[in-house]
């Protein structure tokens, strides 16, 4: 069923050593620029999240000279699985996700959710579903 909740990640962040002065900035920066993007690692879009600590140490990257900071964080994300039934008016599910039901993207009614993926022309998730009126 669709909803929100709250999951708490791990996540690797990599900032450039010009950046160390203030980590914090650097990493809430780029943790920051993946909000409003689906996940399929977690099968969700993050909507906003919290900053609960960064390691204190860090790996150097032999490819870039970036320094990988391990970095616990809290999101508040919005699921939708395969097999959840929602409602699409002209062609947007929620106001916002882009919906395709058996090649109609204006479509109007309730649909199945048959596939999520990510949109590579928008940050936001595109939904792939049938007719269920």
């Amino acid at each position: 069923m669709a909803g929100f909740k709250s999951i708490r990640a791990m996540v690797q962040v990599e900032i450039s050593p010009r950046c160390l002065s203030n980590p914090h900035k650097a990493v809430y920066a780029k943790i920051a620029s993946h909000i409003l993007f689906y996940s399929s690692r977690v099968h969700a879009t993050p909507l906003s999240f919290s900053i609960i600590g960064i390691n204190n140490t860090g790996c150097i990257s032999s490819d870039s000279g970036d320094v990988l900071i391990s970095v616990l964080v809290e999101y508040i994300v919005f699921v939708l699985l395969e097999g959840d039934r929602i409602m699409s008016i002209d062609g947007r599910a929620f106001g916002i996700f882009q919906i395709e039901v058996d090649g109609d993207t204006e479509y109007t009614g309730m649909l199945t959710i048959r596939q999520i993926q990510s949109n590579p022309k928008s940050p936001l998730m595109t939904i792939s579903g049938t007719r269920s009126d």
